[in-house]
């Protein structure tokens, strides 16, 4: 089964940032705009993909794709991964009981966790839905 890099609701072009990217670029500690993921080589945005799209995410390896981006990353404090063994409370405030959890991919589970930390609960329940519907998944 090839790794879920690119989530059934996202677009594949890489003009945005997606949540593998973002679920890579804050295990690295770093915040970078919109403007320097698209100033980044093709190449790089996907490695960079690819990178947050595994179990564990090589923090060096990414911090190395986007060094000389501009405008430059910034540093943040890298948010806590959500729970493997089941939803958080976020979550679970929103969707309820979530079955499966454990078996979705991390990035999925970032993704969830992530719209449900931000309070984007309308994203958090079309994601979830995409997710569980069965939908293809691009591995691009």
């Amino acid at each position: 089964m090839p790794t879920l890099r690119i989530l059934p609701f996202e677009d594949a072009d890489l003009t945005l940032i997606p949540m593998a990217g973002r679920r890579a670029l804050d295990a690295a500690g770093r915040k970078l705009s919109l403007r320097g993921w698209q100033q980044l080589s093709l190449l790089a945005r996907e490695a960079i993909v690819s990178l947050g799209a595994e179990a564990e995410v090589d923090v060096e390896r990414v911090r190395d794709l986007i060094t000389g981006a501009s405008p430059p990353a910034e540093p943040i404090a890298s948010p806590a991964e959500p729970p493997e063994h089941a939803p958080s409370v976020e979550v679970e405030a929103v969707l309820g009981s979530v079955p499966g959890w454990a078996a979705l991919p991390p990035v999925a589970r970032y993704a969830l966790h992530s719209y449900a930390r931000r309070g984007k609960h309308d994203k958090l329940r079309a994601a979830y839905a995409s997710m569980s519907s069965g939908a293809s998944q691009s591995t691009r």
